[in-house]
């Protein structure tokens, strides 16, 4: 974003931003807001995932260790299949790889923050702007963009979320009106 000094400022004077480029970004960031709360939603699920499946191998894992101590009162049939059950909870845990997919929500979430806190301020700022209103939703867009290529695809019931609002890009011509 081109943003200019105070000096610059003086001897350049940058347009109010009307109000239809204000609606353009109020649609930036009412999507901003959805995928926000989407992306944090994935990120809690995940990591409730990651607990849980990471906490139940421990437990089994000590069960598991302290019967193998004294084998003899064990039913014959327990020790299998706890060996089992901790396989296939690690196997699990490692084919999701939930710890991973949190951290990437919980990434995503908060660049979705700064992008929210960014319009805010330039809200905020609309009658005295520091910049172009161009140049701040070329970098709002690229920024967005930015986020959604690195990171993974969100759950269903995170996608259930977003299912309140249009998620595609603005369309340029929302506001146009025939003269």
């Amino acid at each position: 974003m081109n943003t200019l000094t105070n000096s610059e400022l003086e001897n350049n004077v940058i347009p109010k931003w009307s109000a239809i480029q204000c609606n353009r970004l109020k649609r930036w960031f009412e999507i901003a807001k959805a995928r926000k709360k989407a992306h944090n939603c994935a990120a809690s699920w995940n990591n409730i995932w990651n607990r849980l499946l990471t906490y139940s191998s421990f437990l089994i894992s000590a069960i598991l260790s302290t019967m193998s101590l004294n084998i003899t009162y064990a039913p014959a049939w327990l020790l299998p299949a706890l060996s089992i059950t901790i396989t296939i909870i690690i196997v699990i845990n490692g084919f999701f790889n939930f710890a991973k997919q949190s951290e990437s929500h919980s990434k995503t979430a908060t660049g979705f923050a700064n992008i929210i806190r960014k319009i805010e301020i330039a809200f905020l700022q609309k009658d005295n702007p520091k910049s172009k209103f161009s140049d701040f939703i070329d970098e709002t867009g690229e920024s967005f963009n930015h986020l959604l290529k690195d990171v993974s695809s969100l759950p269903l019931y995170a996608k259930n979320l977003l299912s309140d609002i249009n998620l595609e890009a603005p369309d340029p011509f929302d506001d146009f009106e025939e003269n």
